[in-house]
């Protein structure tokens, strides 16, 4: 199965393209890390890049499951720059943080298990699709994104009822107490 070339001119946060040879690499390391990505592999002969696009020998077509597990947010496939640490043991933590979204991590303000900050990327192109869900254009509507961590389900949601933040990731399947 042959998979979409890069649009073009997409590129890193660092001003490199993404390439084929990115989308392999990284599709391989998920592969080695995430469960249900090590099961998908086992049915794919190999994933080698041909040209721009990368492709698949084995199954002859992905099946909606394939889709859903390359999207999921719990382990998404994301795309690294395969140069630069998705090549190498999938054990081996990647140490940069260089994607090819409409937000760029600003490094100087994590603060590991508290806060990440991301800033609007000046340079993304994004698709020319609407906008649905998890598919379609990447609109960045503000310029800077703080995600704070909160890891009490209690008190993240008692923080979003006072107002004190505006969205909860994952919010707790549990009633929480109100008075």
């Amino acid at each position: 199965m042959a998979v979409q070339a890069p649009r073009p001119g997409l590129q890193f946060s660092d001003g490199s393209p993404v390439q084929a040879k990115d989308a392999v690499a990284s599709l391989k390391r998920w592969g080695d890390r995430v469960p249900v990505g090590e099961t998908l592999l086992q049915f794919t002969k190999d994933v080698v890049a041909t040209g721009r696009s990368p492709s698949r020998s084995g199954s002859t077509s992905p099946s909606v499951p394939c889709w859903r597990s390359w999207a999921r947010p719990e382990n998404p496939l994301f795309i690294h720059a395969g140069d630069r640490g998705a090549d190498p043991d999938p054990t081996t933590q990647i140490t940069e943080a260089i994607g090819s979204g409409p937000f760029m991590l600003v490094r100087e303000e994590w603060v590991p298990g508290s806060k990440v900050v991301y800033k609007k990327n000046p340079d993304y192109k994004p698709r020319s699709d609407a906008p649905d869900g998890f598919a379609g254009a990447k609109l960045a509507k503000v310029d800077r994104v703080e995600w704070l961590v909160i890891p009490d389900a209690n008190t993240a949601v008692q923080a979003l009822i006072k107002g004190e933040v505006d969205i909860i990731e994952i919010p707790t399947d549990r009633p929480c107490c109100r008075s």
